[in-house]
């Protein structure tokens, strides 16, 4: 019987990377490997799911104005999370503006492309402001492979950042405590609101 090859760290980061192109384009990232040993390689590192969630593609002109959109209002963060099975953390994203009726039209359009939940923030039963927020890591790696096409400019560093909180997240084979909350401080450093949320 043929000894399988064992999984190298370098092989695992790129599956995770691409999680969005197995079954296709990924074979040619590791043309050494099967598409049936990825994928059995990628359920091992608990991707399976998140592969089959990804959603249907829309046009480009949606795509540049929501990167836009995300570029003056958009925030990325880590929600932070310590219980008694330990600390864990949680990339996430927020999208918040005035409220009126047309922009919870509008950001209704948004949370059907991308996912995520609505929150209607009230000051004396008085709507003020209206926010997406994604912090289902399904969403959140659909959202990195939308902002991996139309790119960013302003917040281009906080995205980076935030995509490795997202790999570091799936990386399932080793204790990554650390890793995670250095890339929570550095994206914590950068100016604006406040990234990390406790509770």
């Amino acid at each position: 019987m043929r000894k399988c090859k064992r999984w190298t760290n370098e092989e695992n980061k790129i599956i995770i990377e691409n999680y969005e192109k197995i079954g296709t384009g990924i074979k040619k990232i590791l043309p050494g490997r099967t598409k049936d040993s990825i994928r059995m390689q990628a359920q091992k590192l608990g991707i399976k799911k998140i592969v089959e969630s990804e959603r249907e593609p829309f046009q480009d002109s949606f795509g540049h104005w929501l990167a836009g959109l995300i570029d003056g209002e958009g925030s990325f963060s880590v929600y932070y999370n310590k219980n008694d099975k330990g600390p864990k953390f949680y990339p996430q994203f927020s999208l918040g503006l005035k409220f009126s009726d047309i922009v919870k039209e509008l950001l209704e359009t948004v949370q059907k492309k991308i996912g995520g939940k609505i929150y209607i923030q009230s000051k004396n039963s008085v709507p003020k402001s209206i926010t997406i927020r994604i912090i289902n890591i399904k969403d959140c790696i659909f959202l990195r492979k939308l902002l991996r096409k139309y790119k960013l400019k302003i917040k281009e560093n906080d995205f980076k950042t935030w995509s490795e909180i997202i790999n570091a997240k799936l990386d399932k084979n080793k204790n990554n405590f650390e890793t995670l909350k250095n890339l929570t401080m550095k994206l914590n450093t950068n100016k604006g609101p406040k990234r990390i949320f406790y509770s």
